[in-house]
């Protein structure tokens, strides 16, 4: 076996160990690809071993390019997530979110007309998986359950919201309500499904 560190900033940090054997070994010989859309910006060498590349690096060190089995308190420490709601006939929608972590539930402001919301009416069951700003995923989903709070709720995940994204969650707070954000947004609450 090969130990592995991560060291990609939205999966965690740890050590994790994949088999070796001549197809599995990293090379650390700097190799340059020409960056254009079908190669990765930041991979310069590939490890066969399930979506692990190197670029550069010592030979044990890889940099994680695949899914990787998350858990919601993973998931909660993500600065962006995709919550993933269901039409009635079971189509996927996916939105890239921000979420306040508070415990064991998630809290997320969006507008109340939104159509996740109407979604969320209609089925609880959404799933949840770390993400990119633009809503590529970065980790395998888990189901979750969803619920829309009533609008007195609103000023608490508004609060978690900037408490959880520092200065820009208080700006966007700020020019949220300044919209009419308090009249037309309303909080919704994400925990793991049991």
């Amino acid at each position: 076996m090969t130990v592995v560190r991560f060291m990609y900033a939205s999966i965690p940090s740890g050590v994790y160990t994949v088999p070796t054997g001549s197809s599995h070994r990293v090379s650390h010989s700097p190799k340059r690809r020409s960056h254009n859309k079908s190669s990765s910006p930041i991979t310069a060498n590939r490890c066969p071993a399930a979506g692990f590349s190197a670029r550069a690096a010592p030979e044990d060190t890889c940099l994680y390019t695949g899914a990787v089995a998350t858990s919601f308190a993973d998931i909660a420490k993500a600065q962006y997530i995709l919550l993933t709601t269901f039409t009635k006939d079971g189509r996927p929608k996916p939105t890239p979110i921000w979420a306040a972590n508070d415990g064991d539930r998630l809290l997320v402001i969006t507008q109340s007309k939104s159509w996740k919301v109407k979604r969320i009416r209609n089925t609880p069951r959404v799933t949840l998986a770390i993400c990119d700003i633009r809503g590529n995923p970065k980790s395998e989903p888990i189901e979750a359950t969803a619920t829309i709070l009533d609008t007195s709720q609103t000023g608490l995940v508004y609060d978690a919201i900037g408490n959880e994204y520092g200065i820009v969650g208080r700006v966007f707070n700020f020019f949220s309500k300044r919209r009419g954000g308090m009249a037309n947004n309303v909080g919704l609450e994400l925990r793991a499904a049991s």
